[in-house]
């Protein structure tokens, strides 16, 4: 089912990415920035908090980030599909890599009950990640596509690549609602209110 170069063109874009995402990787770990992030790092776990944290002002911040990424599935399942509902679902992926990591936070002294929580969310934001993994892919494959029928190249391996790529975001998205309403379940987030 592989017609032209189809394997060369590919390793050829993504040796050429991988180049430049490396110079851009030594270009920060060497920059001012990263230098003050380590020392400000370093000075944070030496030094003792200035005051101590309110459990209370923890717990609402933790609940304001579960209700922000819920609200933004849930505006980005509500439209049709188009290449914004698709931005959409990247942000509500980002919304809850954030509430995961603030449950994480309540870890400690909500125990099991947090992390119950914490596999649900990472459930959802890794569906959501797969599902934008293939966007992101599509989008490649399609650019791939073109340059290879603009030097006369068979593009049917492309089409192929891109069908695969299609029907694996829509088996993620028809597995986004089950995943969402596993991870609302009220034994799983009881705790939260508290």
């Amino acid at each position: 089912m592989v017609l032209g170069p189809v394997a060369a063109r590919i390793s050829e874009r993504f040796a050429a990415d991988l180049a430049t995402a490396l110079d851009e990787l030594v270009r920060t770990l060497d920059s001012d920035r990263y230098t003050e992030l380590l020392a400000g790092l370093d000075r944070l776990l030496e030094a003792p908090p200035a005051r101590a944290v309110d459990a209370r002002w923890v717990a609402r911040r933790v609940r304001r980030a579960v209700t922000r990424a819920d609200d933004r599935l849930d505006r980005a399942l509500d439209g049709q599909r188009t290449q914004e509902a698709d931005v959409a679902l990247h942000e509500a992926r980002k919304a809850y890599k954030a509430a995961r990591y603030a449950v994480e936070v309540r870890e400690p002294d909500a125990g099991q009950r947090a992390a119950a929580l914490v596999e649900r969310l990472k459930d959802l934001q890794d569906l959501l990640g797969t599902q934008h993994d293939s966007v992101v892919t599509r989008e490649v494959l399609r650019r791939q596509a073109l340059r290879a029928y603009a030097d006369r190249e068979n593009t049917f391996t492309y089409g192929l690549l891109h069908a695969r790529q299609a029907t694996a975001a829509d088996r993620d998205l028809r597995a986004i609602p089950a995943a969402r309403d596993r991870a609302r379940r009220r034994k799983v987030r009881r705790w939260l209110r508290k």
